[in-house]
């Protein structure tokens, strides 16, 4: 008992320890908790057999030509928005504030108000396709048909600035040449966000087809 006076009394008398304690505190940065919800991968399976089952049904009649002995023609599906990812399943409500993406880091747009649309139409765009269309050698020693799922890069002012693919091996120069009538497109209208035009970014499913 007489040691824990002691003890109380030193303690009294040092006040200095008690101000330097709390200036170590004050010094400590606070940090809040910050709870992040990772988007689970996308399905690309399930994505490519939607286009697929969605083409099936039939798509608007396009011109064919000759290539060697065989006719070959190319047509469009609608885009989509080209995402790397799916949304998460629905987070138990709180008081955090919901963060959706709508752009890449070099601020591709993959979400916009106003999406970028081929001058004239899906119409005008399987017509050009169809006009430049050059059927691979490859598919046609292996009679290959085959939809391929380019991802197209336009800047702010339309115009093509890359061409990716993600759901599909390589395979028969589909994706080249894809890739290639992509790049040499006109200029696109572009995406608008805010009534600004942004860069954007979008799947455009190509479906080569051999008769």
């Amino acid at each position: 008992m007489y040691a824990f006076g002691l003890l109380v009394l030193a303690q009294a008398c040092n006040p200095s320890k008690k101000a330097e304690d709390q200036t170590a505190s004050d010094s400590i940065p606070k940090i809040d908790t910050v709870t992040v919800i990772v988007p689970a991968e996308i399905d690309t399976a399930a994505v490519v057999a939607f286009y697929a089952a969605k083409h099936a049904k039939g798509t608007p009649s396009t011109s064919s030509k000759n290539a060697g002995s065989s006719k070959v023609s190319l047509d469009s599906d609608p885009i989509f928005e080209s995402t790397d990812v799916m949304p998460a399943p629905t987070p138990t409500p709180s008081a955090e504030p919901e963060v959706i993406v709508v752009h890449d880091v070099q601020m591709y747009f993959f979400i916009t108000d106003e999406p970028a649309s081929f001058p004239g139409g899906e119409k005008a765009l399987d017509k050009y396709l169809s006009e430049n269309l050059q059927y691979p050698e490859k598919a046609l020693e292996a009679r290959q048909s085959r939809t391929v799922y380019p991802t197209v890069f336009l800047d702010e002012q339309g115009n093509p600035t890359d061409v990716t693919f993600r759901y599909e091996p390589t395979i028969y120069g589909f994706q080249d040449e894809a890739r290639r009538i992509l790049m040499s497109s006109p200029r696109w209208n572009p995406a608008k966000v805010g009534g600004k035009p942004v860069k954007s970014k979008f799947t455009l499913p190509i479906s080569f087809k051999l008769e």
